[in-house]
């Protein structure tokens, strides 16, 4: 890492640190931001499974809604909270306040509405790098469902996570805006591990599908990617929807709970075996979004 990046990143980390009194490498959690080229493709659902999976194995997990504004977590939970990240940030109520219990090791933060912005205005990033700091050292995961598209601030976790999960159906036109959105984030130079979850789809179909994805994703954009899991096309994935109880608790021993499952556990898997590093979400998250572009991901 260059010199001159490597002491902004570390300026970056000591201003957030100074601010919330909590050392933001050594204790945040592991981050994973889930994201699509559009939406439809299940991407809420994934996540909120995916985050309760985590949660019931024992995990503590802060899962956050940052679709600002069209918030759909709490729909999927059937929960509705008094206060919301945009109330934080105005501060009109503490973090704790605005976080629903959603289960056992599983709170739900939810984005709020932010005006017509698709992004974070500087001062409003600021306040939320303090604010998270104290919460992340309480957690072990983080799960962030982002909104479809890429707006900055979007990106700007995209590039922060440690770890980065796509998710796409094996329809050519998903594949095709998977494809487009890896490579519009993909210009700056991001350190997050980029795995995809091919949806509702057979496991033989979701593999071709990653297959086509991946090999276009290395010819031109030079990047590797790896394949964490494909979800089943499950009747009993819509019924819970409809209950608005996460499908993997409802439905357990069904296909796409069971792919869930094996999903939450090749993540846990990657990132307890993983070579030891300091993940410093909050900084590279402050590089992207108040300070130079080129800052996130540079000390890979």
């Amino acid at each position: 890492m260059p010199d001159g990046i490597g002491d902004q990143a570390s300026m970056l980390r000591r201003q957030v640190q100074k601010r919330s009194g909590i050392d933001t490498v050594t204790l945040e959690p592991h981050t994973i931001v889930v994201s699509g080229g559009k939406g439809g493709v299940g991407k809420s659902n994934v996540s909120l499974n995916l985050a309760w999976s985590l949660a019931e194995s024992g995990q503590r997990v802060l899962l956050m809604d940052t679709d600002f504004g069209l918030t759909n977590l709490d729909v999927l939970l059937g929960v509705s909270g008094e206060w919301d990240m945009a109330d934080v940030l105005a501060s009109r109520c503490t973090l704790e306040q605005a976080l629903v219990p959603v289960r056992d090791n599983l709170d739900l933060l939810l984005g709020g509405l932010f005006g017509e912005q698709d992004n974070l205005r500087r001062e409003q990033v600021r306040t939320l790098l303090g604010v998270l700091s104290r919460q992340m050292a309480k957690v072990d995961y983080v799960v962030i469902d982002t909104r479809a598209g890429l707006s900055d601030t979007v990106i700007g976790f995209l590039l922060a996570a440690d770890t980065v999960v796509m998710v796409s159906t094996i329809e050519p036109t998903s594949v095709l805006d998977t494809y487009r959105t890896v490579k519009r984030f993909g210009v700056f130079r991001g350190r997050a591990h980029l795995g995809i979850v091919v949806n509702r789809c057979s496991q033989r179909d979701g593999e071709r599908a990653y297959a086509s994805l991946s090999r276009m994703i290395r010819r031109f954009l030079h990047r590797d990617t790896v394949l964490l899991g494909t979800i089943p096309d499950d009747r009993r994935v819509g019924r819970a929807v409809l209950r608005q109880v996460p499908f993997v608790d409802m439905y357990p021993h069904s296909p796409a709970g069971r792919a869930i499952r094996r999903l939450s556990e090749r993540i846990d898997h990657d990132a307890s075996t993983a070579d030891a590093q300091p993940r410093g979400f909050l900084a590279r998250l402050a590089g992207y979004l108040v300070g130079s572009p080129s800052t996130p991901g540079d000390d890979a």
